[in-house]
Parts: structure tokens; sequence; C-alpha cells
């Protein structure tokens, strides 16, 4: 068991660096480069029961899958397999770790061999805040037919630096 969970995850890394396209030796990506339409399959595997009765990290920061740091902010997911009880779901977290805030905006792409689903999102992030789930309209359940997630990604991320008129 704890040979599949390893094996999972760094096969879940592996993909994640080569379908997002950001070299595995940088993985920061600077606010100039815009990401296009950055894909990357989601791991299968219910992200949910990683890391429980094993050592290392917790299970709860053990279970999100990095997707990218894009100008101090970092971007991860949790893959839920029939996150209601039918329909797979995600979750996504960001994570401000610049000592200034950010306007963080992005479309969240959902694929599946029948369907794509996207989604508009902004946000400010002030210095070290984090972000996700259900209250903070991190958390999406795309298909409703009981179709599987096959692949999540990230099109036009910006990141800028937030002014005072936009802080409110």
């Amino acid at each position: 068991m704890l040979i599949r969970t390893l094996l999972s995850k760094l096969i879940g890394m592996v993909v994640g660096l080569i379908v997002i396209g950001i070299p595995s030796q940088a993985p920061h990506v600077g606010a100039a480069e815009r990401l296009q339409d950055t894909v990357a399959r989601a791991d299968t595997t219910d992200s949910t029961g990683a890391g429980k009765g094993e050592t290392g990290p917790a299970w709860h920061e053990a279970a999100w899958n990095d997707i990218a740091v894009i100008d101090g902010v970092r971007f991860s997911y949790i893959y839920y397999a029939a996150a209601d009880h039918v329909n797979d779901g995600v979750v996504v977290k960001l994570e401000n770790r610049r000592q200034s805030a950010v306007n963080v905006a992005f479309t969240i792409i959902f694929r599946s061999p029948g369907a794509e689903v996207t989604d508009r999102f902004s946000t400010t992030l002030q210095p070290g805040e984090m972000k996700t789930g259900e209250n903070d309209g991190l958390y999406w359940i795309p298909f409703g037919r009981g179709e599987s997630i096959g692949e999540v990604g990230l099109r036009g991320v910006d990141v800028v630096a937030a002014d005072a008129e936009r802080m409110d």
C-alpha cells in the first residue's frame, strides 16, 4: 500500500510537471509569462486518502497536488472521487507567499471524455493569506452526469500587485 501511494504521488508530480510545461528545475513562472492553456491531468486517485498511516507530512498536507507557483502564489488542488456521492470534484488552494497583497485571476478548465467546462475566478490575497474550499469559491463539481474528470487545468492566470483602490 505504501509503495502504491508513493508511486501514485511520483507519477502525479511527473505528469503535472510535464503536462503543465513547467521545467522541473524552474517551478516558478514570472508575472510577465502568461500561461495560455496549461492543463494538468488530474490524479484520479482520491487525494483525501494521501498520507494516512504513513510517516511524513500530515494527511491534510500530503493530499494537495501542486500545480505551480506563479509570481509568489502557490496553486494546488485536491481531487475528490464522487465528491457528492456521484460526481467528481476539485478543491483549489491559493497561497500568497509574497509580502504584499495580490489580485489573482484565472480560468479553471475541467475536461472529461465527452465534455469541457470552464469557470473564471478572481480574488485578492493579503500577504501570507491562503484561500481554499467552497466558502472561498474554490470548489467545483463540474459535471453533473456522473462523468469523471480527466483533466484539470488553468488558463489566463494573472497575478498582479493589488493597489489601494482594489483592496477595500
